[in-house]
């Protein structure tokens, strides 16, 4: 692992590629020495105002490139501390425009939105300005998304699931469980099984007894068995009721 203080760096390029299914993906960037150096370093984290990471040489980074595990940024920007690479694909659910705004209200950024000959976007963000953003963005992702479950507007509700899921700094019971409910109501048993035997796997099983806790609870609350529009408030208040209820008999 190499520290060096990115100030004085240039930014290169990141670890990513446009091509995706997650509708948000975080990457970290490249960064090369400013004197034109023979070395890259792939950042992998920052502690306090310096960046971690592992030396790429001049054959390794074609070869990143080549085989689509990289990407080139253009222009020449200097390298910053916290700074990370955010892209938001086609899919990301929540209204763009609105995301857009609050980032540039909210963050730090490096230089202009970067596009995709697709239609995607990404931003060169300084992270420690943005702490918070991605939580306010996957907490509105998963509000809209109940609804839509509640409305039976399955494809809408899993767009906005998987959006909740990968916005959001955190990998919550929550999220898991709208995110395999979602899947199951639009007939991907299969996917969703495998994110619920993924959470038993990664993180143990008090978290996966609160992942089907939360499963249990979306089940009562949207069972999707006939159009509820006319009862989506009162089914959204006894979800949150219920969720309430449980972390408080919890803490107790």
């Amino acid at each position: 692992m190499t520290k060096v203080n990115p100030e004085g760096q240039s930014i290169v390029g990141a670890m990513a590629c446009w091509e995706g299914q997650a509708p948000f993906h975080r990457a970290p960037l490249v960064i090369a020495s400013a004197d034109g150096g023979d070395s890259l370093l792939k950042i992998l984290r920052y502690t306090d105002e310096d960046a971690e990471g592992e030396e790429l040489d001049h054959d390794e980074w074609p070869a990143l490139l080549s085989k689509q595990e990289a990407m080139l940024l253009p222009g020449n920007h200097p390298a910053q501390p916290h700074a990370w690479l955010w892209i938001f694909r086609k899919s990301f659910a929540l209204d763009r425009p609105q995301i857009l705004q609050e980032l540039s209200d909210t963050c730090r950024q490096i230089g202009e939105p970067i596009q995709s000959p697709s239609g995607d976007t990404a931003f060169l963000v300084i992270e420690s300005h943005a702490a918070d953003l991605r939580e306010t963005w996957a907490s509105r992702a998963a509000r809209f998304s109940e609804v839509a479950l509640c409305q039976n507007d399955t494809g809408t509700a899993l767009a906005l699931a998987e959006t909740a899921f990968h916005v959001g700094s955190l990998m919550t019971p929550q999220r898991l469980a709208l995110l395999a409910f979602a899947y199951k109501r639009n007939g991907r048993e299969t996917r969703a099984d495998a994110y619920l035997k993924m959470a038993g796997r990664s993180m143990g099983a008090p978290f996966a007894d609160e992942v089907r806790k939360e499963l249990e609870v979306l089940s009562r609350s949207c069972p999707g068995n006939r159009a509820l529009k006319p009862l989506v408030t009162r089914r959204i208040a006894a979800l949150s009721k219920e969720r309430l209820a449980r972390h408080q008999e919890a803490a107790a």
